[in-house]
């Protein structure tokens, strides 16, 4: 269980990481959609990543400044951009670069990611359980529970 302050920042800097490799991989799969419906999905994806990533950056701020944390929603009401976000390592750039055979494929991809995620805030939330972080990460699984529904509904309408 992490109760560590340094331990609760590493976590949350983890879950930043993931956020901008997600931002960055729906970019990708906006650029390269085939289908409409495909690019309309991937880019809400995109800015749906953007918002974690920028609430994550906000959470960040506010538990270094020792000034609690706050939700997603509440977030949401008043959003604020990060000043910086870091970058996915070159390689992961590189391998962005590959063009899927089809919509169906860059869903599975994305489908894999989402589960990494979700994975992720759920043993997150699980081992901050006793910090004002638990609700953050359950917030955040929740939002990957919800991508996940919503790309398995885009990969039966793609392949229809």
């Amino acid at each position: 269980m992490i109760l560590d302050r340094e331990d609760l920042i590493e976590a949350l800097k983890e879950a930043i990481n993931q956020e901008a490799r997600a931002c960055k991989f729906y970019e990708h799969l906006f650029e390269r959609a085939y289908s409409e419906e495909a690019k309309n999905a991937f880019e809400e994806l995109r800015n749906q990543e953007n918002s974690h990533l920028n609430y994550l950056c906000r959470v960040m701020e506010l538990l270094n400044s020792s000034d609690g944390v706050i939700t997603y929603r509440e977030f949401l009401e008043n959003p604020v951009e990060c000043v910086t976000h870091p970058e996915p390592p070159a390689e992961e750039e590189e391998a962005l670069k590959e063009t899927f055979v089809d919509d169906t494929e860059a869903i599975m991809e994305a489908l894999q990611l989402e589960s990494r995620k979700y994975n992720l805030y759920a043993e997150l939330a699980e081992e901050v359980k006793e910090s004002l972080l638990s609700g953050v990460f359950q917030e955040l699984k929740a939002e990957e529970d919800r991508h996940l529904k919503d790309l398995r509904r885009l990969k039966m309408l793609v392949e229809s």
